[in-house]
């Protein structure tokens, strides 16, 4: 993957000079899996897209039909038993690629400024702080800027197609960043950085 020459010294500020311009997640999608919408309370959410949950759901479907497939084998018992097995694999197999990975996207980037914090998943502050593993949930107040990063990916080798992902992060007081989001649709993905960015008060340094 190729990565763009990064200058921080436009963002005026000394700590983009500290942060990493790295991507902290390689690769990503070539279509735009997340958007940001206005949740319960106080709060915007990164929500996965009507698309990106279509194409879990196609992988999820396919894997089921191929099982429901096994079974008529089975049943009628026109096969040997190899033949039945093997499918009924590659259908659990595709089913859970595909349930794992609607189960993954659609898990929500939260910001909350009812509780000050920010978390990916389904666990809210109120119910989890107690028991929460270190760095899952994020004090909004710790967040000094958003970061847009853009990184160009191969969907295969060398030399197949390419295409570009694109990045947001958040970039704290000390200098540590936290993945939120990326995928391809830039223009939506700087949309959404502004939004949140005068959501929280912080700026947005945009290196896509």
């Amino acid at each position: 993957m190729a990565r763009p020459t990064i200058d921080p010294t436009q963002f005026n500020d000394p700590l983009a000079e500290q942060v990493e311009w790295m991507p902290m997640k390689a690769g990503g999608a070539n279509f735009r899996t997340h958007r940001l919408a206005s949740g319960l309370g106080n709060r915007l959410e990164f929500r996965a897209t009507a698309g990106a949950k279509l194409f879990c759901l196609l992988f999820l479907f396919v894997g089921l039909g191929v099982l429901a497939g096994a079974v008529v084998m089975a049943v009628q018992g026109t096969e040997g038993v190899l033949p039945v097995i093997l499918l009924g694999l590659l259908g659990l197999v595709f089913a859970g690629i595909g349930g794992g990975m609607l189960y993954v996207m659609t898990r929500r980037a939260v910001f909350d400024k009812d509780s000050g914090y920010f978390w990916k998943g389904r666990r809210d502050p109120q119910m989890a702080l107690l028991g929460a593993a270190p760095g899952e949930f994020t004090p909004l107040t710790a967040i000094h800027a958003i970061q847009v990063l853009s990184e160009r990916c191969h969907s295969g080798g060398e030399s197949s197609d390419t295409y570009y992902s694109h990045e947001l992060n958040l970039v704290l007081q000390d200098g540590t960043r936290v993945h939120v989001v990326d995928h391809g649709n830039q223009a939506h993905l700087r949309d959404d950085a502004d939004a949140l960015g005068t959501f929280l008060g912080v700026p947005v340094w945009d290196a896509g």
